[in-house]
């Protein structure tokens, strides 16, 4: 086996950096997997080509790293890639592809990245989005832009023109008693948030991609309905990947595109003339804070993904514990990852991270005070959700103190003494 050649099942992603050094990011179409490579294996990758030998892939990689690479190091990266599946044999090659399809493993229902952070999956957002896919392919970009640029300045145009309309419709709805109306007007928001995703996922499969599972989530002490887009890391078009961003924030304009033309076609005497300028209202401000580029939503991806710069909270955390006296443990972090950074680098990263921490803490108080203002007035219908959210986050709690007693316990027994 002195031929390798990269797997057909194999989507390379384009350079990003992590850090000061270019990654690149690769799918298994088969498994579903994603791997991230070294400058090494990076370096092999793109010496594999049509089929090399491992002597003449040592020679380029050593050619473009500025440094000798052993043979002997390459042949072992060579085994890691070969079980990993992202190279095959040349001489399997030849013929057609004798890999069967193999399904790929459903993750988890339930998926908890943290106390406060949880995570349920309803399915893949694949067949949801293929219908609607191909629906709009005829529809050119340039026509849906334009759509919703003429979309967000009129709705700018009608809030602010009618501002005190909208202060006092918006006060009715959230400060008035539940009746059929607030019942309606929920009932939109979360349709309103549902198409929000599936936007994602339908521009995520318009680009080429393939969208991943779709759900409900509670984070920044919140509800709401996610997708997975993943694909972003491997596709190549920059302007693939910021239209599969917007997509999401531009849905909330054509969602309240009806409402805004009722508003602009009548007056405030006429009924429900409120109700659809506060709703003309919520998915404007939905979109706006969708964009807001410090708290991990569709403006974080937006910045991260311009500047292919995929772990940018990551850094700017762990510039900002550097900051703030913990320089131990930013240091072992630097020398785990092998980041070095200037100073201009490091203070742009420290006065992103406070803000980002400073805004993530700004929506968290925000969403509490508009839970208790909403238990305030309607108990019986938001007081539930609430109930199982608090009882959800202390028993994960409790699980996480449990596995961690465990872990402390095994560490301290006897046998693990002798064993170490």
């Amino acid at each position: 086996m002195s031929t390798v050649l990269l797997s057909p099942h194999i989507v390379v992603g384009p350079p990003m950096m992590v850090g000061n050094r270019s990654t690149t990011y690769l799918k298994d179409r088969l498994t579903g997997q994603y791997f991230r490579l070294s400058a090494l294996e990076q370096s092999v990758i793109e010496s594999v080509g049509r089929g090399c030998s491992r002597q003449a892939i040592a020679a380029a990689t050593s050619a473009r790293l500025g440094r000798v690479v052993p043979e002997a190091a390459v042949g072992r990266l060579f085994d890691n890639l070969l079980s990993r599946g992202i190279l095959v044999p040349g001489e399997t090659m030849h013929g057609p592809d004798p890999s069967p399809a193999l399904p790929q493993m459903a993750p988890p229902r339930v998926r908890m990245k943290g106390p406060f952070e949880v995570y349920v999956r309803f399915g893949r957002a694949a067949g949801l989005t293929k219908w609607a896919a191909r629906a709009l392919d005829p529809l050119p970009d340039s026509l849906l832009e334009w759509l919703a640029l003429v979309g967000a300045l009129s709705a700018c145009q009608l809030l602010w023109v009618h501002r005190d309309i909208v202060i006092q419709a918006v006060q009715q709805l959230a400060i008035g008693p539940f009746d059929g109306v607030s019942a309606l007007f929920l009932g939109l928001v979360l349709i309103a948030s549902l198409l929000h995703e599936l936007a994602h996922a339908v521009a995520c499969a318009r680009n080429g991609g393939q969208p991943g599972d779709i759900g409900v989530m509670f984070r920044y002490c919140a509800f709401a309905f996610y997708c997975r887009i993943d694909d972003l890391v491997v596709m190549q078009s920059q302007r693939a990947r910021l239209t599969t961003i917007l997509a999401g924030p531009v849905s909330h304009i054509f969602v309240a595109a009806p409402f805004m033309v009722f508003c602009l076609a009548s007056n405030a005497t006429v009924p429900g003339y409120h109700f659809c300028i506060a709703f003309v209202a919520f998915n404007m401000g939905i979109a706006a804070l969708n964009l807001l580029p410090f708290v991990q939503l569709d403006g974080y991806l937006l910045l991260s993904t311009g500047w292919k710069y995929p772990e940018l909270r990551q850094e700017a955390q762990l510039a900002l514990r550097e900051c703030l006296g913990k320089w131990r443990l930013a240091k072992r972090g630097q020398e785990k990852r092998g980041v070095t950074r200037t100073e201009k680098t490091r203070t742009g990263l420290i006065a992103y991270g406070a803000v980002s921490l400073l805004c993530t803490g700004t929506v968290c108080a925000a969403a509490l005070l508009t839970w208790l203002e909403l238990c305030w007035h309607a108990p019986m219908v938001y007081g539930a959700p609430v109930m199982l959210t608090c009882g959800g986050v202390m028993l994960n709690i409790g699980r996480r103190a449990i596995i961690l007693s465990r872990r402390n316990m095994v560490a301290a027994s006897p046998r693990s003494r002798m064993a170490g």
